[in-house]
């Protein structure tokens, strides 16, 4: 088994003079970066700890930051902006001038995945760049799953013992260096490789950097207040060269409109405006159109509960076109609640009744979207994806509500309280609304709305 070299060189911590005596010394040895113009800052760490044998104990003294036990280096350098200034000061680059640096320039959309990207984030490489201590934050990307010029699937743990890539260096091991004693990075490679700059790449990466620089301008990513699972979320709105392959298909639900457009539709949105997409109330009116769908789903769901779960009142309120048996007793207010209600000619809901989650995304997306419904296409794209939002927070809603009182819907799969957490990738054109992408993610919530 291979033996960790021994550092050649130690600093102590807050010791400004070592970067000066390094800058001295025209810099670290690899540290002419210009040869690898979309080098992540992760991928710039790699090569530079390995080829002047920093330890995780040196990153303070070396580059001007640290990390605690259980960070990665590549999820500090890509979500903390003060580390990632300090890191590039001390390696003399401006991370507005070199393009590819930031994390964000890499994402075709505009809005915030951070949160829960952050928390699932695991370093991800090619074997065969990462030997030549080659990373670009593409590889970071959830949708994308192989190296766009080796062809190989990229990896977060290590082949032999399915360790997690960063944890050796946690460890106290060189970065990129398994505790099993496998070894990711080769200097002799990365040597080679600063000699022969590999133009291919550079020209592949430069085109997906235009790609996406074109995406961003028209897609905006509306991301929930609730973000689990986000790269299987992230994965499946955007395309991806087999991103379908990597996503568990009991856990994602997509939608795509497929309604047509209705002179109504326009109306509905303005009422939807007025009630969802601002500071929302308790009670919201509902749009005509809206009002037998949401009744057929509060019927579909209470008429599948065990018989002699509800009691009169709550069955009468729940089912229009069937019967089960009741148990005696008085009404429970929650329950009472979650039925569309009618006063005189208009229909309202209870929007307590629906996941802070969803309603804060149906909320998000009139906003984005609002001035842009002028158009039939843009009517009917954002209609179509409002009524699917509310539908589906709807019965999320009324199976999380039951739930606390009916535990043998725990054993009925189409029954069991899931929380499905909306992502929305809104595409606004010239014209207006093009095209608008949904993908739920589930969460148990064990009866709690939260």
């Amino acid at each position: 088994m291979a033996t960790v070299p021994r550092s050649h060189l130690s600093f102590s911590r807050g010791d400004d003079s070592s970067r000066a005596l390094l800058s001295s010394l025209n810099g670290f040895v690899g540290g002419n970066l210009s040869r690898t113009p979309y080098l992540s800052p992760f991928g710039a760490l790699l090569k530079l700890t390995r080829l002047n044998q920093f330890g995780r104990a040196d990153l303070h003294a070396a580059f001007g930051f640290q990390l605690t036990s259980y960070e990665e280096a590549s999820q500090v350098l890509a979500f903390s902006t003060k580390r990632l200034c300090n890191f590039s000061r001390s390696i003399d680059i401006t991370p507005e001038a070199r393009r590819g640096w930031r994390l964000t320039d890499w994402l075709p959309f505009q809005g915030d995945a951070a949160k829960g990207w952050k928390h699932c984030w695991r370093t991800r490489i090619c074997l065969a760049c990462a030997r030549e201590g080659f990373h670009t934050w593409l590889f970071q990307l959830p949708w994308e799953t192989r190296c766009s010029w080796h062809g190989t699937r990229l990896v977060e743990t290590c082949p032999s013992c399915h360790r997690p890539l960063a944890l050796g260096f946690s460890k106290g091991r060189p970065l990129l260096w398994c505790e099993c004693g496998i070894d990711f990075f080769d200097r002799r490679t990365a040597l080679k490789a600063d000699l022969f700059p590999n133009r291919a790449r550079d020209q592949a990466l430069a085109e997906c950097l235009d790609r996406t620089d074109v995406l961003r301008t028209t897609q905006h990513l509306l991301s929930p207040t609730k973000q689990s699972n986000a790269s299987k979320a992230l994965a499946a709105l955007i395309s991806g060269s087999d991103a379908d392959s990597r996503i568990d298909k009991g856990s994602i639900h997509m939608f795509h409109s497929r309604a047509s457009f209705e002179p109504d539709q326009q109306r509905s949105l303005s009422m939807l405006d007025k009630q969802l997409g601002g500071k929302n109330g308790s009670i919201a009116e509902l749009p005509s159109s809206m009002i037998k769908p949401m009744r057929e789903i509060a019927n579909s769901i209470a008429t599948r509960v065990p018989p002699g779960s509800l009691v009169p009142a709550e069955a009468r309120r729940l089912i229009f076109d069937g019967f089960i048996a009741t148990k005696a007793g008085s009404a429970r207010a929650d329950i009472m609640y979650l039925p569309v209600q009618t006063g005189g000619n208009r229909t309202y809901m209870f929007t307590n009744s629906l996941p802070p989650s969803a309603l804060s995304t149906i909320s998000s997306l009139i906003q984005r979207t609002r001035g842009k419904w002028r158009d039939e296409e843009s009517v009917r794209q954002v209609h179509a994806a409002l009524q699917s939002l509310l539908f589906r927070a709807y019965a999320d809603g009324l199976r999380i509500v039951l739930s606390r009182y009916v535990p043998e819907l725990y054993d009925d799969p189409r029954l069991t309280p899931w929380e499905h957490i909306p992502w929305v990738m809104v595409t606004i054109d010239t014209v207006g609304v093009s095209e608008i992408h949904i993908v739920w993610t589930r969460e148990n919530l064990g009866g709690q709305l939260s």
